[in-house]
């Protein structure tokens, strides 16, 4: 009798041991499966960032280009303004000389 009641104790740890091993099994199997879920999702918000950071990067640089390009526009202008006003300034000098011109050729034919 005592060597069954041994028995019966030995197929209960054993199968408690088993039964520990397969509940072991289980959670390092659903550890895995949340490591993986988690670096899945980890690789996704990165992505996210980097696609956020990218597009925040473009915007800004053209931003910045638009901002040139207006200022180049608006220095042109003014340097379009400033020419006028020369060539305005010039013409006005080379209409005054003409008509000087004219008077000193009148004034030596007669």
């Amino acid at each position: 009798m005592i060597n069954k009641g041994g028995e019966r104790v030995i197929h209960d740890t054993i199968q408690a041991i088993q039964e520990a091993e397969a509940k072991a099994d289980a959670i390092v199997k659903d550890a895995d499966e949340k490591a993986e879920e988690m670096l899945a999702q980890a690789k996704q918000e990165a992505e996210e960032k980097r696609a956020a950071a990218v597009s925040e990067a473009n915007a800004a640089a053209k931003q910045q280009l638009d901002a040139a390009s207006d200022s180049a526009r608006e220095g042109e202008a003014a340097f379009e303004a400033e020419i006028s006003k020369e060539v305005e300034a010039l013409k006005a000098v080379a209409k005054q000389r003409e008509a000087q011109a004219v008077d000193a050729v009148m004034a030596g034919l007669l």
